[in-house]
């Protein structure tokens, strides 16, 4: 991660996921410029949003693309597994540009460094979805074991990572030969993660652990467990299965610093690398999750998903700057730099 020019205003977008919507917050003043609504749809008959999962701007900042599928509207919303799709718009206009049906319900996309890819995994399958942005076409499947959920590009494009909820599995997609090259099984359901530069070391938070697995790609294997702050009383970790304790991680473009939502006991906390130690917590809204570093690193942005708002904290004093009201159900973000008036 670099730092932007200091021409622009970057913009903030926040998937509602439960409202259907996108909620466009101006990190200059942290204001809401704009509310982006999907399309409905129907469905056997029944009225559904098309629900965004995750956002991933193009290198340019003109196009945003997002993971999207059917969720019904209002008090029977929930999720239906249903087949989405891949949406592009344009940033200045919200205009959709087109999109691609998948194969199955997509979750967190990643996206190639020049812009050429969007890698998608798909959820309720074995494999994440290539599409070509150009072709705007999948151009092949990629088995990486079932449940793909969480992605990550390295910097270089070269390594796609994918944490599997069902197979329990880090995967490692060699994106030249697009294949599967590794598979660290971490005997639990992956979410959130952070790689390292050096792509020698990844953060990974498990479903029904309060902290993070630190796991050696060199072995292949976990070398650590990091557990956090003591739950307050009263709070367990519950067992079901899908469920997640915690799901936010991001570190510094330095690799000095890691913020790990603890999306149970509403908090951020606060590690130093790669001594791993606890530096602070950041007490947030109701159930936090995700972590957006802003392209200046100035700020920390923090959904609360059961608040419906998004906190945004100065990365140097960890003050809380704002509070700004989202949508329905705030989760996965992205931001670009804005240079003309939206």
């Amino acid at each position: 991660m670099t730092s932007p020019p200091a021409q622009g205003r970057e913009l903030l977008y926040v998937a509602n996921m439960h409202g259907g919507d996108l909620t466009v917050i101006d990190l200059t003043d942290f204001t809401v410029v704009d509310t982006v609504a999907m399309e409905r749809v129907q469905v056997d008959g029944q009225p559904m949003a098309m629900q965004v999962d995750s956002l991933w701007p193009a290198p340019d900042g003109a196009t945003m693309y997002a993971s999207r599928y059917p969720a019904p509207l209002g008090k029977e919303r929930g999720d239906t597994r249903l087949p989405g799709d891949l949406a592009a718009f344009r940033t200045g206009t919200h205009e959709l540009l087109w999109t691609l049906p998948l194969s199955g319900q997509p979750n967190h996309i990643s996206a190639s460094p020049d812009g050429g890819r969007v890698y998608v995994p798909i959820r309720d399958r074995s494999y994440v979805e290539v599409v070509d942005v150009g072709k705007q076409a999948s151009i092949a499947r990629v088995p990486c074991g079932w449940g793909p959920h969480g992605t990550e590009i390295s910097s270089d494009g070269s390594r796609l990572y994918v944490g599997t909820i069902w197979g329990h599995t880090l995967s490692v997609i060699d994106t030249e030969r697009l294949e599967c090259v590794q598979r660290v099984h971490l005997g639990e359901s992956v979410r959130p993660f952070v790689v390292t530069r050096d792509r020698r070391t990844a953060y990974v938070q498990l479903s029904r652990l309060h902290g993070f697995s630190v796991v050696d790609l060199a072995r292949g294997a976990t070398s650590a467990t990091v557990h956090l702050p003591r739950l307050p009383a009263g709070v367990e970790v519950p067992h079901k299965v899908g469920y997640t304790v915690n799901h936010g991680m991001r570190m510094l473009s330095d690799e000095s610093t890691l913020y790990a939502a603890a999306s149970i006991a509403d908090y951020i906390a606060v590690y130093s690398l790669p001594e791993l130690r606890l530096r602070s917590q950041i007490a947030t809204g109701r159930e936090p999750a995700f972590v957006k570093v802003s392209l200046d690193e100035r700020f920390l942005c923090v959904p609360n998903r059961k608040d419906g708002t998004v906190s945004i904290f100065s990365i140097e004093d960890e003050t809380e700057a704002a509070r700004v009201s989202a949508g329905d159900y705030p989760n996965r973000m992205a931001s670009i730099l804005a240079r003309e008036p939206v």
